[in-house]
């Protein structure tokens, strides 16, 4: 493998490339134009961008597959490879099949389980103990592509979404360079997904992130574990929106859905469905990151006090 290019946006695309760019060459890094964000509308560059070494050549689209100045250099010098990581545009001909290997894209889930754009979170609140990364050639159908090599990874109770994506991102990332070695040796060939085994991952909506106490505490637990550090599971408390950030979950207690039924080195313990939840992080409305213990003496959180009042 002589040339190769990199297209990625987000978070875990950024991760990919920076391990990648210390062990291969990459002769082009591709991604989107900063988009308008926040309250002031400010533009804001994606992830890749921001982590593109300066001495790599960097090509912003909005559409890859119809850009004239990446279709005229796949035309007259084109790559042996094309990284596609967590990118989020469509990719047609003639970049699909350009070349032997094509696209590889690295997915962060046991394909073909979990297709989609948010296999993280969603693993998570599925409540999986295992996920792990595949490398798989790009075809038009979403995810579909054969698979070139899978690892497994298992999922701590602690882990979130953010602790996740960068283990799965380095995991991935070397799974990528061992795959494209063994493809040239023989150790490594591709095989077809089974589609009857398919599962998909949709995109977060915002309204996910609430939560309601009465449910079980492992779904609560997943939740907060799912959207961390985006974008972040919310409760209500004194009728305003409280966000959780870190928790556990409490057997052999049980209360009234929502009620505060103890504290564990002041953090407040809270009565759910079946079991209880221990909030040991949160973030009142308007307010930065908080322990459980300091938001509790600050609060003056009483045991017995609901979340429902």
């Amino acid at each position: 493998m002589n040339r190769s290019w990199f297209a990625g946006n987000g978070l875990f695309a950024a991760k990919c490339l920076q391990f990648l760019v210390e062990a291969i060459d990459l002769d082009l890094v591709i991604t989107s134009f900063p988009h308008k964000a926040g309250r002031g509308m400010s533009e804001s560059k994606t992830p890749v961008h921001l982590k593109t070494k300066p001495a790599i050549p960097l090509h912003l689209t909005e559409e890859l597959s119809r850009d004239p100045e990446l279709l005229r250099l796949l035309d007259t010098s084109p790559p042996d490879v094309i990284f596609v990581v967590d990118f989020g545009q469509l990719i047609r001909e003639p970049f699909l099949s350009f070349s032997n290997l094509g696209c590889l894209n690295i997915h962060p889930s046991l394909l073909p389980k979990f297709r989609g754009a948010a296999p993280i979170p969603r693993a998570i609140l599925s409540g999986e103990n295992a996920t792990g990364v595949t490398v798989f050639k790009l075809v038009e159908a979403m995810d579909a592509g054969p698979i070139l090599a899978q690892k497994s990874l298992l999922i701590a109770d602690e882990d979130t979404s953010g602790s996740l994506l960068t283990k799965l991102s380095t995991e991935g990332s070397i799974l990528l360079l061992e795959a494209i070695e063994g493809l040239e040796n023989g150790r490594y060939s591709f095989r077809e997904q089974d589609p009857t085994l398919a599962s998909y991952a949709p995109k977060i909506e915002k309204h996910e992130a609430f939560f309601d106490w009465n449910d079980q505490a492992v779904h609560i637990h997943n939740k907060v574990r799912a959207f961390n550090p985006s974008p972040g599971a919310f409760c209500l408390f004194r009728g305003k929106r409280m966000k959780i950030w870190r928790t556990s979950v409490i057997d052999n207690v049980s209360g009234t859905p929502g009620t505060v039924l103890d504290f564990i080195d002041s953090c407040p313990v809270v009565a759910t469905m079946d079991k209880a939840i221990l909030l040991y992080e949160v973030q009142p409305e308007g307010k930065k990151r908080t322990d459980g213990g300091s938001w509790t003496n600050g609060a003056r959180i009483k045991k017995g006090e609901s979340f429902y009042d």
